[in-house]
């Protein structure tokens, strides 16, 4: 039978062939049975078989037949329909004839949509895929791609066949083939017709009128087409060709029923838009999409986007050629005309540019369209311009109807971001900051977007003045970042100069124009507008000078420059005498400019020009053009074109007799060059002469400006070259008679210091600035010449006088007694007198090296007389002064002696080792050993010798042992800094902690028998009684308590437990109390043991250290003193009157309120006790007396007192003296007095002391005078020049001129003579003390511890330096009535000046300011002393020592807020020259105090200070320890009192504790700014700031951004952000470079990802709305990292302080950051910017080969659950990855379906 079959098949006609087939299908349906269906394991039979190869016959009733037979089998059951779709598609790639199975297959899939369509689309849908499972026609497009007129006539057939009700389920079936042809990234060409005839097939419509009811098929196509839209490939001509295309036919389609296509149409209008862009950019053409456009226009009516289609047409306009204006247009005329009674968009301005553009064009443009109808661009353009002109312009704050999802292009996000950023600039301080932001980036720049051009030509136009300055500085350095936008702009400027305006908005426009000739190309343009200002008369003037401006960018327009000048010079009758004026300053002012400007091209062209106005400018009102032109002479002579000589020769005949002002200041300023261009010819030396006399001639000017000029000249000369011949008469010194001179000596005309200082006396005010200036330069000139040896010599005393010779001589006079006396009693007051003073010199060899021999013998010799004077100083409890000083001078002699014998000891191992006696090593060892050597060495001499020896030598072996631990303690400290804070432990010597605490427990077991030690003792000094206690002599007891205050700086360092332990002790021991002691001598020792312990408390500020309970338990022991002090039944309480005045005498120097008012109150109850003493002993007295003494002396200086109440116990005090002259103790108090008022500036102290001074030596020098009146006289001389100053510790700087010096030396010989003629052995012995004394307070106090020159006397006579020091003294002595604070200033300001650059050389300069400082002589003298201070700090401790004080409470709490500015501002210069509590003084009280406010700084501009000061001090080098931890510490606190939302005019404040930050550790600084709750913005600021410099890594980022997400306020964070990752983008930094980068956004998207599939927990905020942060964050560095041109749309800005160069911030000062309009808007555009920026981003490297990753990612995101992903940014995802579908990773398969859905 099958053979039969075949032979019908090859039968030629067509009825027994379709007979056939059926005989075929019924012998197939035999063969399977009827009931069985056909499916793929069914057996193949021969018929079956037969029927699948003639459905490829050649024949085509054949193949048709059996094709239709096949899907009959299907229709009625007998076969599976996949098993003849998927036979069918088998055959299809070796099918001879597809005709048949494409038939067959096109009937399936009708079938297929019939029957599954009434299950619902969705079903529909999931049938089939592109890829997984494909749609059929795919796979035979795909394997037959010949087979495309088939598929189109099959496709024809099936859409138009398609049932009414089944119409829907049809295209569904179709759509994955649609996707597949439509929107396959490659585009096959071979596909291309059936791509656009199918289209015409799609889009018919079903009826016959284009108004017939909409089918569903239509619906269902059209909505599949618009989707398909954005997927479409614009990327070569043929491409965009079908694009446009594709989009006529769609939109057509819509238009047939615009009411129901309304949204669509919407979208597609701006879709429109976007295609155009691209179709003008690769076709040239856009007509026929502009004519659809037009067609919408009245279609749609209010539905239609009429601002962003503004926009696009202004953008369109710029780059469109001039044949495709005209449609566009049109349709911007039809869109205006729209709103024909309202307020036309605000948008609409957008126009003026290119229309603008249009009208300034030439008409050849037009000559070249011809045969066009209607109306010309021209008239169109400027039909435009007048609706623009005449219109009002809307709000624009409605929201646009329809925004685009998924664009075809990038243009609609630009449009969309202009249009919201246009609706925010309208307010001026939203402008003001973009134009900032715009303003920083565009140096980084070199393409400026069209968008962002035209935002700035909107601002320019609509701006009526508040910031018309700042858009024309925009605009011309818009034009220097891309001169390509100058046609456009010029055009806009002339506009705005159409526009009324006020003059000096018209002023600055037209001088923006000279701008922007930025380029050749540019110049012609810019050159005609100016020539056309030229023709009206009255700005022929201001023509000139545009031109002469544009000159000065484009040398090629001198020509016309030159014609301009000389047409202006012609005479015009019909100008008026104003413009003719006008027209000559403008000329010299353009004559000026040329010869500054470029003097050797064209200076030589304008010398007959600058004679011709010196000749015509000869009248008193004609002095400005010839000031002008001569100022242009003096550029050609600065320039060397001309000599000044030779001008000034050709000049003089005319100006020499000038004396109009202008004309003398500026011919002073061209007299300034002269020495900078000094010839050597005599010639030119007379005219310099000539020229010095002309200066100071009119610096007496009446004049003041022309005096100020002659000053400022005169500052350009040296100071060697003015004589005492050119000062005025007035002031001129007397000069020598020559007849008086020898032959050889010459006359000295060199002017004195002190003679330039008498200007100042005849200068009026105003002129005193440029006399200030002159000094100057007299300063600076001899700073730069002061010889190198003055600050050597100076320092030596080599260039001092003699004032402290007589000091250095005293202990070799006293040395020299001791050793020749023969009088043993003179031996206790030598000891005593060696004790003081004992050294001997250090040898050095001529190379400055120790000699060890003798060095050796000078530890020896300090060994023998330590042991000496234990045994023989004396010591006797009645003497209660001795017993003050005693302990210190035994500390400071064993200083001296401990590094003496160290020394020696060095020197004898270094000995040891030249000799051989010891080895390398072992020398080594005991060189590292030998201050642990000599400190056991001492120790075993001391305990031996006091072991068998008397109470007396037990008492100074005790003072010896204690002195020994604080030298030791210090010395360890001392190697500890060396070496970094740890020493070696040495087994064979007694740790110096131990050994300490042996000499303490000693102490503390001799002064409390009952005291039971931890440790060991030194025993010798005490033994056990009978009842087992210890005891020990009264006098060894007293020596212990003294003892105990010199180991206070022990005890603050190592065991400051022990302080509470010594004060219990010592306070139970005193008068009157429970435990006092047996003895009353030891009773007042205690007494005074514990004033002198809390004194040295005071002194190291233990309270401050220690907190409240500290200072509570020393109030608490001071007023158990206090009583003792003032109980008059106790009857041995002189050592407590005694200790009470040392300890209020240091107390008095406290910061602490409480402690000022306890010194004043206990001051006034001292002086009533004194009153109320008559009936109490002489020495009750004289110990009342010298107590009341010292705490009046340390109140006024502290200024607790008043002078008044300090010269009333004065006066009290002289009385007493004055009747009890032979009271020794009255006279000491009364010298002591006398002395420290007169130091603290008391004159009538000082008056007072030099009345006593003679009358007191002269009774000393009386022969036969009593012996008490003599010692009376001669404690009070010691007493007038400070030898008891150690008590008071007197804060002032005394003056020590030679005059003190001179007093000084007078006592002291004095002394010395008694010690050697008197013959009063007990008037010796304590003349020799009291010399020693003297010695030792002398090197010790504060007025004389460095040994510097207290003046410049050693300067030369014509030094300006040493004679304006000099005025500070005369201004320190007189006080401002006599020395006017505004002369003071001249001088001072030149000093302060010159100081920043120089060190000045030595001098006591807290000395020379510090009367300046406490005088009324105002504010700015203040700041200038402390600016002196400052900047010689580093190299003068005295200036260091004064701005010590200052800087510290109270006194810092008297400066202004400006001096107070400057010292935190100048900080880092000074920081490390003060000492630690100083410094912390500073810091806690001003520096953090500024930031203590309730919410925000009270005072802004001292917290910017404080932290530009504090910023700067953590960059000092090698800081201390606790300098260190008080800036970091200062930084942590001063970050806590930081508001934590900041307002933009705090931002500053931000940045600065962020740098300051970022000084610190990582570690330090995450312990800083740890984010909270409370504080996150702030700290998020910071670390952001951090990041952006490259400070602190990327990734760093990971936490803040955790926090972020629970943030109520995300979008102020999120600003922050974007900020910083832009600016990590333009910091050059190896955290924020592009590997950097890279790595942290593939960080990022991992982290987005975990939390998406909930791989990350996250805590106290929803997944979606993190996810959501998230995903602005990721768009913020895409945005910000791509390119410039979104963030310079979006207001991003190159710096955190756009606005920071400008008069002040444009907006409300307490706008909070990131909250404003603006902001918002930036933050809410990052999304809209981001398909754009991301395919920017991947086409760069090393981004474009991670191009995969980041499309896997997108793909990942965008396909989690809806729950977990708004649907918004899921869109915002797929826009995305659309905008990657022209990049080759994109069109693999798997990707763009994932992509599209599919």
């Amino acid at each position: 039978m099958s053979d039969d079959i075949k032979k019908r098949f090859d039968f030629p006609n067509s009825l027994i062939q379709s007979q056939a087939v059926g005989h075929l299908i019924a012998a197939v349906l035999k063969e399977h049975g009827v009931s069985e269906k056909i499916h793929q394991s069914t057996n193949q039979t021969a018929a079956l078989n037969l029927l699948w190869e003639k459905c490829c016959s050649d024949h085509v009733v054949v193949r048709t037949a059996c094709s239709e037979g096949l899907v009959a089998l299907v229709a009625q059951g007998h076969a599976e329909f996949s098993y003849v779709l998927n036979g069918i598609l088998n055959l299809t790639p070796s099918a001879r004839n597809m005709s048949g199975l494409i038939k067959a297959l096109m009937k399936l899939l009708q079938m297929q949509a019939l029957r599954e369509g009434q299950s619902g689309e969705k079903d529909i849908q999931d049938i089939y895929s592109i890829r997984n499972p494909p749609q059929p026609l795919i796979t035979v497009l795909e394997h037959r791609p010949d087979c495309w007129p088939l598929l189109l006539q099959q496709l024809t057939a099936f859409f138009q066949q398609c049932p009414e009700r089944s119409e829907a389920s049809c295209v569904q079936i179709m759509a994955p083939f649609l996707w597949y042809l439509y929107c396959e990234p490659s585009q096959l060409e071979e596909y291309a017709k059936l791509r656009l005839s199918l289209l015409k097939v799609l889009l018919q419509p079903r009826g016959v009128c284009e108004e017939a009811q909409l089918s569903v098929r239509e619906q269902s196509t059209l909505q599949l087409c618009c989707s398909m839209l954005p997927c479409l490939q614009m990327k070569d001509l043929m491409q965009t060709t079908e694009m446009m295309l594709f989009v006529e036919e769609v939109y057509l389609s819509l238009l047939r029923h615009p009411g129901f296509w309304k949204s669509q149409l919407t979208q597609l209008t701006l879709q429109l838009l976007c295609i155009c862009e691209v179709s003008l950019k690769i076709t040239g053409e856009c007509s026929s999409l502009i004519h659809l456009l037009e067609r919408s226009v009245e279609l749609l009516g209010e539905d239609f986007p009429v601002e962003l289609v503004i926009i696009g047409i202004a953008l369109l306009l710029l780059q469109m050629p001039a044949s495709q204006q005209k449609p566009l247009l049109n349709l911007a005329l039809k869109l205006l005309s729209l709103t024909e009674g309202q307020k036309i968009p605000k948008a609409s301005l957008l126009l003026l540019v290119p229309l603008l553009q249009i009208l300034s064009s030439t008409a050849l443009e037009d000559c070249l369209a011809m045969g066009e109808e209607g109306p010309s661009r021209q008239q169109l353009a400027l039909s435009l311009v007048e609706v623009l002109q005449k219109e009002r312009h809307g709000d624009d704050s409605h929201t646009i109807s329809c925004r685009l999802a998924f664009p075809v292009s990038s243009m609609y996000g630009s449009i969309f971001t202009a249009w919201r950023i246009l609706d925010v600039i309208g307010e001026e301080s939203a402008t003001s900051d973009w134009l900032a932001t715009v303003e920083s980036l565009l140096s980084a720049t070199t393409v400026i977007p069209p968008h962002v051009f035209l935002l700035l030509a909107y601002l320019l136009v609509e701006d009526v003045g508040q910031n018309l300055q700042q858009i024309l500085r925009v605009t011309t350095q818009l034009a220097q970042a891309d001169s390509s936008q100058v046609p456009n702009l010029i055009p806009v400027l002339m506009f705005k100069l159409g526009r009324p305006l006020d003059p000096v908005s018209y002023n600055h426009i037209l001088y923006t124009l000279p701008t922007l000739g930025v380029h050749k190309v540019c110049v012609g343009q810019i050159l005609r507008v100016i020539q056309l200002l030229g023709t009206t008369p009255r700005l022929r003037a201001v023509t000139l000078r545009l031109l002469t401006s544009l000159w000065e960018k484009q040398d090629r327009v001198y020509p016309e420059l030159q014609r301009f000048m000389a047409v202006s010079d012609a005479p015009s009758l019909s100008v008026g005498k104003e413009l003719q004026w006008e027209k000559l300053i403008a000329k010299a002012a353009s004559i000026r400019d040329i010869c500054k400007q470029r003097p050797y091209q064209h200076g030589a062209d304008m010398l007959a020009a600058i004679s011709q106005v010196l000749n015509e400018c000869t009248k008193p009102d004609q002095a400005t053009p010839a000031a002008l032109v001569l100022q242009g002479l003096h550029a050609l002579c600065q320039a060397e074109v001309v000599c000044i000589r030779s001008t000034w020769n050709a000049l003089s005949p005319k100006l020499s007799c000038d004396m109009r002002p202008l004309i003398l200041k500026t011919l002073s300023e061209l007299f300034s060059l002269v020495p900078s261009l000094t010839v050597n010819t005599v010639e030119y030396e007379n005219f310099k002469v000539q020229v010095l006399s002309f200066l100071w001639t009119h610096t007496q000017n009446k004049n003041p400006t022309v005096a100020s000029a002659a000053y400022k000249s005169l500052s350009h000369f040296s100071a060697g070259e003015h004589t005492i011949l050119h000062l005025p008469e007035k002031i001129r010194p007397e000069m020598p008679v020559p007849g008086e001179l020898d032959e050889e000596e010459s006359v000295d005309l060199s002017i004195p210091g002190a003679c330039f200082l008498r200007l100042l006396t005849i200068t009026a005010p105003s002129v005193l600035p440029a006399l200030e200036e002159f000094f100057t330069s007299l300063v600076r000139q001899e700073m730069v010449n002061m010889p190198r040896g003055i600050y050597h010599s100076a320092l030596k005393g080599g260039v001092r006088s003699d004032q402290g010779k007589t000091v250095a001589g005293i202990p070799n006079f006293i040395l020299k007694t001791y050793e020749t006396n023969k009088q043993p009693g003179l031996k206790p007051g030598l000891a005593g007198g060696m004790l003081f003073c004992y050294d001997l010199a250090m040898y050095q060899s001529k190379d400055g090296k120790p000699l060890n021999r003798l060095m050796a013998s000078r530890g020896r010799s300090f060994k023998q007389t330590t042991l000496a004077l234990i045994h023989e100083v004396h010591v006797q409890l009645s003497e209660w002064h001795r017993a003050i000083f005693l302990p210190q001078a035994w500390l400071a002699y064993m200083t001296r002696a401990y590094h003496a014998i160290l020394q020696g000891r060095i020197a004898e191992l270094e000995l040891q080792l030249q000799h051989g006696k010891e080895g390398p090593e072992e020398v080594q060892y005991k060189r590292s050993t030998a201050w642990l050597w000599v400190r056991d060495m001492l120790t075993d001499e001391i305990t031996k010798t006091a072991a068998k020896e008397s109470p007396v030598v037990k008492a100074n072996a005790l003072l010896a042992l204690s002195s020994l631990a604080v030298v030791v303690s210090k010395h360890e400290a001392s190697l500890c800094s060396d070496s970094d804070g740890v020493l070696e432990i040495q087994p064979n010597f007694l740790p110096v902690k131990e050994w300490v605490s042996m000499v303490l427990n000693t102490l503390l077991v001799i002064v409390d028998s009952h005291y039971h030690p931890s440790g060991q003792l030194f025993t010798c000094f005490y033994h056990k009684s009978y009842s087992g206690e210890n005891t020990a002599s009264a006098i060894a007891r007293s020596a212990a308590a003294t003892a105990l205050s010199l180991l206070v700086p022990v005890f603050i360092i190592s065991c400051k437990e022990k302080v509470e332990e010594i004060l219990n002790m010592l306070t139970a021991r005193l008068p009157g109390k429970p435990s006092a002691d047996e003895s009353q001598a030891v009773q007042i020792h205690m007494g005074l043991a514990l004033g002198m312990f809390l004194s040295r408390l005071c002194e190291e500020k233990l309270s401050d250290m220690s907190g409240q309970q500290m200072n509570l338990l020393l109030m608490k022991s001071l007023d158990a003193l206090e009583s003792c002090c003032f109980d008059p039944s106790l009857e041995y309480n002189t050592g407590c009157i005694l200790g009470v005045g040392l300890a209020l005498s240091l107390m008095s120097h406290s910061s602490h309120t409480e402690s000022r008012v306890h010194v004043a109150a206990s001051l006034r109850k001292l002086s009533t006790y004194l009153d109320e003493s008559g009936s109490q002993s002489r020495t009750f007295q004289e110990v009342l007396v010298y107590t009341l003494s010292c705490v009046c002396t340390s109140a006024f200086s502290a200024g607790i007192i008043e002078a008044a109440e300090a010269e009333d116990i004065m006066s009290k005090l002289q009385l007493l003296v004055e009747n009890n002259q032979q009271t020794s103790g009255f006279a000491l108090a009364l010298g002591n007095l006398v002395y420290g008022l007169s130091v603290c500036g008391h004159g009538k102290a000082e008056d007072l002391g030099n009345r006593l001074r003679p009358s007191w030596i002269k009774v000393v020098l009386t022969e036969g005078a009593p012996t008490m009146l003599c010692l009376a006289a001669l404690h009070g001389l010691v007493a007038l020049v400070g030898s008891d100053v150690d008590v008071m510790q007197l804060k002032s700087e005394a003056i020590q001129n030679t005059h003190f010096q001179a007093r000084l030396n007078e006592v002291i010989r004095t002394l010395t003579e008694v010690i050697s003629v008197s013959g009063v052995i007990g008037l010796q012995s304590n003349a020799i003390w009291l010399l020693g004394h003297l010695h030792l307070s002398t090197l010790s106090s504060n007025q004389s511890r460095t040994s510097v020159p207290t003046d410049y006397s050693y300067l030369p006579e014509g030094s300006f330096i040493r004679a304006a020091i000099g005025f500070f003294i005369t201004g320190g002595k007189k006080g401002p009535e006599a020395v006017p604070p505004s002369l003071l200033k001249v001088v001072m300001k030149p000093i302060a000046t010159v100081g920043e650059s120089y060190q000045y050389p030595p001098a006591n300069l807290a000395a020379l300011l510090s009367p300046l400082m406490r005088l009324n002589f105002g504010e700015e003298i203040q700041q200038l002393c402390l600016e002196i201070a400052v900047t010689q700090a580093p190299s003068s401790q005295s200036a260091a020592s004064l701005l010590g004080l200052w800087v510290m409470p109270p006194l810092i709490h008297g400066l202004s807020l400006n001096i107070k500015k400057y010292l935190l501002v100048s900080m880092p210069l000074w920081a490390k020259h003060v000492s630690d509590e100083q410094i912390q003084g500073f810091v806690e009280n001003l520096m953090v105090e500024v930031f203590k406010t309730a919410s925000q700084p009270c005072h802004p501009e001292m917290c910017l200070s404080a932290l530009q000061g504090l910023s700067q001090a953590m960059k000092l080098p090698s800081p201390s320890h606790h300098l260190w931890s008080l800036l970091c510490d200062a930084t942590g606190r001063i970050f806590d009192l930081l508001p934590n939302r900041i307002r933009r005019n705090d931002l500053e404040l931000y940045i600065s504790i962020a740098k300051c930050l970022s000084e610190m550790t990582d570690e330090g600084v995450n312990q800083v700014s740890q984010i909270t709750k409370d504080n996150i913005e702030k700290a998020a600021f910071v670390k952001l700031y951090l990041v952006s410099q490259g400070r602190l890594p990327l990734m760093s980022l990971t936490d803040l951004l955790t926090a972020a997400m629970q943030h109520p306020e995300k979008e102020t964070l999120a600003w922050m952000i974007l900020h910083s990752l832009y600016q990590a983008r333009i910091v050059n930094h190896a955290n924020t470079g592009v590997l950097k980068r890279l790595e942290w956004l593939l960080e990022l998207m991992g982290y987005v990802r975990n939390i998406a599939y909930q791989s990350a927990p996250i805590q106290n905020v929803a997944p979606e709305e993190a996810l959501d942060f998230l995903m602005l964050i990721f768009a913020a560095a895409v945005v910000a990292w791509a390119d410039h041109e979104a963030p310079l749309l979006l207001g991003l800005s190159a710096s955190w302080l756009p606005w920071h160069q400008q008069n002040g911030p444009g907006g409300p000062a307490a706008a909070l950051l990131g909250r404003s309009p603006m902001h918002r808007v930036t933050v809410q555009e990052v999304l809209t910017q981001l398909p754009r920026s991301m395919l920017l981003l991947l086409q760069k490297e090393p981004w474009k080969e991670q191009t995969q990753k980041f499309i896997d990612w997108l793909l990942s995101i965008m396909e989690i659950p809806n729950k977990a992903f708004a649907a918004k940014s899921k869109d915002l995802l797929k826009a995305t990855l659309l905008s990657l579908r022209v990049l080759p990773e994109f069109k693999k398969k798997a990707v763009w379906t994932r992509a599209y859905g599919w």
